[in-house]
């Protein structure tokens, strides 16, 4: 940490020691450097650290990933940046202090890490149909609600028309074109009419990409590089996936263009684009809903369906 902002580290510090919330201060870094603390607790301030939650071992985070500790900085950090101003070119206006926010597909955790810059823990929820991810969050002590979703969801645990903000990062880049809408039209019934929905999907290129890297060979390379030309979408099935539609493999390499969700998600409207610099094979997309059922305010953490 520079000198210059270990001022809020030791605020951060002495309201932790007094019984207060570390992250009321630890908000007056930049997001860089606040992420960066989140990452790291114990290299940035050793003393602040048994009072902001653990990370995983190295080896689980790429297992989860692909990269591990500050490798993904820059990755987390583009994506929540990027999300906040997509926000307030929709809404004309910031996130709301008590904005509600749901990282559907939240794996270890990492994205929610980096959100506590923006709100409270207890204002992010995180679902994964994954129980092994859903008590990393909880073991390594992130404070928001967690429930885990089935693979290709029909019906959520959670209120309607409840979210300000949704997220899926690198969810509908592996998903197939039976999973992706099922998904969609599950959040659907989740955000504000107000709100918004953030993703990422891969561009055409990434297939070539993928012959390059000695993924896949170049004739599967050219055979699903013209199935997107031609339908808008392509994905080639993992050898052993989950998530079946009517027998059907639904996860793998996914590759979608902007006309084909346009079409293919009903109810939902783009309304732009972004990408960080360095990842130019993760387009951000961000959606909002074109109808939205009447809301229930309840809370999903006091929910008979949303129990842990």
């Amino acid at each position: 940490m520079i000198d210059l902002y270990r001022p809020v580290l030791e605020a951060a510090l002495a309201v932790a020691q007094q019984g207060g919330d570390p992250l009321v201060p630890l908000r007056g870094l930049p997001l860089a450097l606040f992420a960066r603390v989140m990452v790291q607790p114990q290299a940035e301030c050793p003393a602040l650290a048994p009072y902001l939650p653990s990370n995983p071992e190295a080896h689980v985070q790429r297992r989860y990933n692909g990269r591990s500790g500050l490798e993904l900085l820059p990755s987390s950090v583009g994506f929540v940046n990027s999300v906040c101003a997509a926000y307030v070119r929709h809404a004309g206006a910031p996130l709301p202090a008590r904005a509600r926010i749901l990282d559907h597909g939240c794996g270890w955790g990492r994205l929610i890490r980096t959100w506590y810059w923006r709100v409270a823990p207890d204002q992010v929820h995180g679902l994964d149909p994954c129980e092994e991810a859903l008590e990393l969050c909880r073991s390594h002590g992130l404070g928001s609600w967690f429930g885990r979703c089935d693979e290709i969801p029909t019906a959520l645990p959670l209120p309607l028309a409840y979210f300000h903000l949704v997220y899926a990062f690198s969810v509908f880049t592996h998903l197939g074109p039976a999973a992706s809408q099922a998904v969609m039209a599950s959040l659907l019934r989740h955000v504000r009419p107000d709100g918004m929905v953030a993703i990422t999907i891969r561009p055409i290129e990434f297939w070539e990409h993928s012959v390059r890297q000695g993924r896949i060979t170049a004739d599967v390379g050219r055979q699903m590089t013209a199935r997107h030309r031609e339908t808008g979408v392509a994905f080639l099935p993992a050898r052993g996936g989950w998530a079946r539609v009517a027998g059907e493999v639904q996860f793998g390499d996914a590759t979608m263009g902007l006309e084909y969700l346009a079409n293919a998600w009903r109810g939902w409207r783009v309304v732009g684009t972004d990408m960080v610099l360095g990842e130019p094979l993760q387009v951000h997309v961000f959606l909002v809903p074109e109808e939205q059922p009447e809301a229930t305010h309840g809370d999903p953490r006091t929910e008979p369906d949303a129990s842990t």
